[in-house]
């Protein structure tokens, strides 16, 4: 298969190798500082989009002023985006799709291996869908299905696992450096107990392996963390109450009621309202 590439960043830096490897001949990869006018850009089989979602729509305009976009398949890597924001007509280009990796893509050129086992959210014409799915198969990815009008939810479940992850791991190195670690020190101790929860979520359901104060009922454990979390890092403190909540909704099938409710209460005392309905001092 040939194929162009629009877009030089971490996407492209992680996909074109492996794709490759595959067996498929890259005619072109395009970038701003490519020297070639988009409108010169050789027909392919299929175009990957690879930019940021902002600049989608812009690059499918140029694209489409070649003759050969109107029997070309284009698929863009947005998470959040319908497919339809690459078409730019009835007939240009011929199948719009999208194949988005569900990847925390590091745009390393040495380790395309980091695709192999992945899931792969795929959406669009038929046909774009048909090539989006071989290409994730030859990328060594799983591929799924994915609702076109609610793609935003799919993308920002994605974001919740992968950057909002590494953002609480973040926080959660800055609480560590409050008690004395050093940065790297915390990051090595956290980074190991984040791996250790992610193997026990893959071996069955998450409420009988979600771990924690919580899951335990231990409520006096919880009203520890939130004074002390209140006191010395209270920029923290947002979101360990609503992650707290997600873990008592999860839990909330093996805990006694009392215990339920005991935690609920803790939780309830420094919620953003209750601090906000006390006197001031």
């Amino acid at each position: 298969m040939k194929l162009g590439v629009m877009g030089d960043g971490r996407a492209a830096r992680t996909l074109v190798p492996r794709l490759e490897q595959a067996g498929h001949r890259i005619s072109w990869r395009w970038s701003r500082r490519h020297g070639t006018p988009v409108a010169d850009l050789a027909a392919v089989d299929v175009v990957l989009i690879a930019v940021t979602d902002g600049a989608i729509d812009e690059v499918s305009m140029a694209l489409s002023e070649r003759v050969s976009a109107a029997g070309e398949v284009w698929l863009h890597l947005s998470g959040a985006l319908p497919s339809s924001v690459a078409r730019t007509d009835a007939t240009r280009p011929h199948a719009v799709g999208t194949l988005h990796p569900m990847v925390a893509l590091t745009g390393d050129a040495e380790n395309p291996a980091q695709l192999t086992g992945a899931t792969c959210g795929v959406a669009g014409d038929p046909r774009a869908v048909d090539m989006a799915r071989q290409l994730g198969r030859d990328l060594g990815m799983r591929t799924v299905d994915i609702n076109d009008e609610r793609r935003a939810l799919y993308h920002a479940a994605a974001v919740s696992v992968a950057g909002h992850a590494t953002a609480l791991l973040a926080q959660a190195v800055g609480m560590l450096e409050r008690v004395g670690l050093e940065p790297s020190e915390a990051q090595t101790a956290l980074t190991a107990l984040m791996e250790s929860a992610l193997a026990n979520a893959r071996v069955g359901p998450l409420s009988a392996q979600i771990t924690g104060p919580v899951a335990r009922g231990d409520s006096e454990t919880v009203a520890l963390h939130l004074d002390a979390i209140a006191e010395l890092y209270p920029e923290a403190l947002p979101a360990y109450l609503s992650l707290a909540r997600a873990s008592l909704d999860l839990s909330a099938s093996t805990l006694p009621r009392p215990a339920y409710d005991a935690i609920a209460r803790e939780l309830d005392r420094l919620s953003p309202s209750a601090r906000a309905s006390r006197p001031s001092d």
